[in-house]
């Protein structure tokens, strides 16, 4: 019970200082804080210039798995990956099962995401 009288009296000192450090008057030290700054466009973090806005738009790049299960067959589109790496990891998976394969991008449209 005493402890927590003690931790209230504590918090009330705490606030009535904070409230006496901002209730404001002439500043000692005559600092006077600068506004931030703002910029009249996107903000552009770096030496180099803005690109033209909106930007063009990407193209997409998507990537084809291909397989030949028969010597003399024809090849069979097995998947369509968004990255090369997911592409060549099914490659890989099918060719240690003996499958010839072949990964090929297929480039056009717009970014799907």
């Amino acid at each position: 019970m005493i402890a927590t009288t003690k931790w209230l009296t504590a918090g009330v000192l705490a606030l009535a200082t904070a409230g006496a450090a901002t209730a404001g008057g002439p500043n000692p030290a005559g600092y006077t804080p600068k506004p931030f700054p703002q910029y009249p466009g996107p903000y552009n973090p770096g030496p180099f210039p803005p690109g033209p806005f909106p930007l063009p738009p990407r193209p997409d790049t998507d990537y084809v798995v291909l397989v030949k299960a028969l010597p003399f067959g024809g090849w069979h589109r097995y998947a369509r990956f968004e990255t090369a790496h997911a592409a060549r990891r099914a490659a890989w998976r099918l060719e240690s099962l003996g499958y010839r394969v072949r990964v090929e991008p297929v480039f056009g449209g717009p970014v799907r995401w």
